[in-house]
């Protein structure tokens, strides 16, 4: 947006600017510096932030939209920004509220922009890059982002080649029931030719589980979980397992199972 701040700027009176500009003050009320966090705006990109919610935020310290609107566009902000309304007291930089403003200007993009942004941060990733999938998958995914750096930590299990069971896991797998229950979740997919189960083939899939291996609840899905994700906790197994192709399913089961 660098062209229209060119054109607002100059319409400012500089000694207006200057006799109403306040200090930004860190939580602990003291003027914000290094020690606070990011000062600069590369640093602010680096650690994930979008530019429109950094200037939504910023301009928040000390001034507000008439109808009391915190989530405002550039487009908004340059209709309804008023230097003469500006607040005298001092603002505090809250580090939680702009993470939050930036999250609800992340799930406002299309997935196709939002999938464009992310890329510096999934290039290591080996990721389908198919549309439908990337669709799917940004939106089970996008509402766990708060910044764009939260993305490869989320993406990472869909990635080939990327499995690693966490610490976590190893209570699970102690389990007596839990080696039937994954020998059988992979016996249940070697069935499967297409590259990818729906959501509908892997509750029919559990449902099976279930009855053959006579367990539920916890022993049930957290198996199941670990076997596709290596961890016991996390999202809705039926909106992750769509998501991971079939062969990759098949390769982590038979490594937790050490065929």
């Amino acid at each position: 947006h660098g062209a229209e701040l060119k054109e607002v700027v100059p319409l400012i009176e500089v000694s207006e600017l200057k006799k109403r500009a306040r200090q930004i003050l860190g939580e602990d009320r003291q003027k914000l510096s290094k020690r606070h966090g990011a000062t600069s705006l590369h640093e602010f990109k680096e650690k994930g932030f979008l530019p429109e919610a950094l200037i939504n935020y910023l301009s928040l310290l000390g001034w507000s939209h008439s109808e009391g609107k915190e989530i405002l566009s550039f487009e908004e902000l340059v209709h309804n920004f008023d230097i003469y309304k500006l607040h005298p007291s001092p603002a505090v930089f809250d580090p939680q509220k702009l993470k939050w403003m930036n999250a609800v200007h992340l799930r406002g993009l299309d997935h196709e922009e939002l999938w464009r942004r992310l890329q510096p941060f999934l290039k290591d990733l080996q990721l389908p890059q198919d549309p439908v999938w990337r669709d799917r998958a940004l939106h089970v995914l996008k509402t766990s982002m708060e910044t764009l750096t939260d993305a490869p930590a989320l993406f990472r299990p869909f990635a080939k080649g990327a499995f690693a069971l966490e610490d976590s896991s190893k209570a699970v797998l102690s389990w007596e029931s839990s080696r039937s229950v994954i020998k059988e979740w992979h016996q249940q997919l070697e069935s499967f030719s297409q590259d990818f189960l729906t959501e509908e083939d892997f509750l029919t899939i559990q449902n099976h589980i279930k009855k053959e291996c006579q367990v539920k609840g916890k022993f049930l899905f957290m198996p199941i979980r670990v076997a596709v994700l290596g961890k016991p906790h996390g999202a809705e197994l039926k909106e992750v397992v769509p998501l991971i192709e079939v062969s990759e399913l098949k390769k982590r089961a038979r490594q937790i199972l050490g065929d």
